[in-house]
């Protein structure tokens, strides 16, 4: 299955947004984990329904606030 088809599938983007918000919340994630976060939740982003494309916008923004305030930018 290629990265398209798995994110047309939006109950892969709600798990794998779940699993993006717990690593967020993790002190224990480091700076090269969030590169790979924000890698795919672009991907995803560019892959998924239109439907749910503000959801994983959303996202997005809130990875770009708590890597501001961790330091991380």
């Amino acid at each position: 299955m290629d990265i398209a088809d798995y994110y047309a599938d939006k109950e892969n983007c709600f798990r794998d947004i779940k699993i993006a918000r717990e690593a967020m919340g993790s002190k224990s994630t480091t700076e090269e984990q969030w590169e790979q976060l924000d890698k795919g939740l672009g991907l995803m982003y560019i892959y998924c329904p239109e439907d749910i494309q503000y959801i994983v916008e959303a996202q997005m923004n809130e990875s770009a606030r708590r890597k501001f305030l961790l330091g991380m930018i």
